[in-house]
């Protein structure tokens, strides 16, 4: 009842989704990895051919709820039971083996709640590197992003719940976005010697199939007013809001296409110096995700727009959170607020963007084993009600040879939040994290990040193997030697 408003916060921050798992993109050894930082990176490896069996990555972070005194290695003990820290009683001690899940107040330095997530499993991947400089890839990639950012602090969990009754509160514009899809990327790469150094320049057209969307926009300042009957009073309010999903007509949910799309990633690299047999360096630049996914099937999209104050009977609602049919729940929402169930259904179809961003990396060899790299990565929110990347900035030293990899990223995510974390690559086998305090460290657990990738690629790396890749181009087309 007079918890259901904050339910979609709750809803969203639940998809717990790396942000760019940079031990995995970065480093002359990435391989067919480097596609999805800089899809000019193929020319560079110093592989005949590289290949990903498996790679996964998970990102979360919020300022909205956490988890008490946990980190993420506590998920080996499986946790017993969930508990809510508000539904205890004063002093009560948690039945051992529970977890307690609580929610942060908005207050002083705490303008807004925002979170995000973003998950990735991606299934077979290869790059074969060409004569005359040239290289291509294919690879396969489930995609998870979720995010929802200015969520007003009257709108917390503790905040809502306290606030008297007939006292209006002001709910700020605000947006939330989720969204699922899959990609098959083609990739294309060449080098270039130029005067100043030498250049690589690529391209990645994505085929995208979009399963489940939703979108949350409110346009304008409102009031909002809990009443005594369980009952909430709005002000004239804009806010539109729809999703995609297979679980709108039947009992129970399929994973089915519900939308196709295109997309591209751009990017360029120069190397220049002795980069990276000594001193050098490395510059790229990358667009990624310049795309969107149109769905148009099992696609509802919809506005409320009222020019006077209206009422909303929280009881009617709170049955129909219960059934997995979504659509008596949307149209008894658009009967109550303007007067007939289909008045609010705009469309049955709709287009969401993916999360676009811009990249910048530059990668400095201080010794042929020896690197540091910074990367920024900067959204570019092309819709206001669609996924949107984490906003970064990464310093990494790293160790790196044929066979063995290390680095300790340090960044800064979203101006706002220092981390720190590691990575480790033996062999063919890449384990690490940005984000190690939440893996080791008890605390409140708000945020995480790790990621994990297996490949397989040729043997006989030499010294001398980038030399030849850039000598390469200047020979005639052939097959590459396996």
């Amino acid at each position: 009842m007079k918890k259901l408003v904050f339910v979609l916060c709750l809803g969203l921050v639940q998809h717990v989704g790396a942000q760019e798992q940079l031990g995995i993109r970065q480093g002359r050894y990435a391989g067919v990895s480097a596609l999805w930082l800089n899809p000019s990176g193929l020319v560079d490896m110093p592989y005949r051919w590289d290949a990903n069996l498996l790679e996964i990555s998970q990102f979360f972070d919020n300022n909205y709820l956490f988890v008490e005194n946990f980190r993420l290695l506590d998920l080996r003990q499986k946790p017993e039971a969930l508990l809510i820290r508000s539904e205890l009683e004063n002093g009560h001690t948690p039945p051992s083996g529970s977890l307690v899940l609580d929610f942060y107040r908005g207050g002083k330095g705490r303008r807004a709640f925002r979170g995000s997530s973003l998950s990735s499993v991606g299934g077979p991947a290869v790059g074969l590197r060409l004569a005359n400089g040239q290289a291509i890839g294919l690879y396969t990639r489930m995609r998870t992003a979720v995010h929802f950012r200015q969520i007003p602090t009257t709108l917390g969990y503790y905040e809502y719940n306290l606030q008297p009754f007939d006292a209006p509160v002001e709910i700020a514009p605000f947006d939330a976005a989720a969204m699922a899809w899959s990609e098959v990327g083609l990739n294309y790469a060449r080098s270039i010697s130029g005067k100043y150094g030498d250049w690589s320049i690529g391209a990645t057209l994505k085929w995208l199939s979009g399963y489940e969307a939703l979108f949350l926009h409110n346009n304008q300042t409102l009031e909002l007013t809990q009443l005594r009957d369980n009952r909430l009073r709005g002000s004239a309010a804009d806010f539109r809001y729809g999703l995609a999903s297979s679980a709108f007509y039947g009992n129970a949910w399929r994973f089915q296409r519900n939308g196709m799309g295109l997309a591209m990633d751009i990017g360029a690299s120069a190397s220049l110096g002795n980069y990276p047999a000594g001193k050098g360096w490395q510059l790229g630049v990358s667009l990624l995700d310049v795309g969107a996914i149109r769905f148009g099937r099992q696609a509802q999209a919809h506005r409320i727009r009222t020019d006077s104050p209206r009422v909303v009977d929280l009881l009617k609602l709170e049955p129909l959170l219960s059934e997995p049919n979504l659509n008596a729940l949307l149209q008894d929402f658009s009967e109550q607020l303007l007067d007939a169930p289909e008045a609010s259904l705009q469309r049955r179809a709709f287009t969401m963007w993916l999360p676009t961003a811009l990249s910048i990396q530059a990668d400095v060899a201080l010794r042929p084993t020896l690197f540091v790299n910074a990367t920024i990565v900067q959204s570019l929110p092309i819709q206001a009600s669609a996924p949107q990347r984490n906003n970064l900035l990464a310093l990494v030293p790293r160790y790196e040879t044929r066979w063995l990899a290390m680095g300790v990223p340090i960044s800064w995510l979203d101006w706002q939040k220092l981390r720190s974390g590691f990575f480790v690559r033996a062999g063919y086998l890449v384990l690490g994290t940005d984000d190690a305090r939440s893996i080791f460290r008890k605390d409140n657990f708000d945020s995480t990040d790790f990621y994990i990738a297996l490949k397989i690629n040729g043997f006989g790396v030499k010294k001398n193997d980038y030399a030849k890749n850039r000598q390469a181009k200047q020979s005639s087309i052939r097959c590459p030697k396996w």
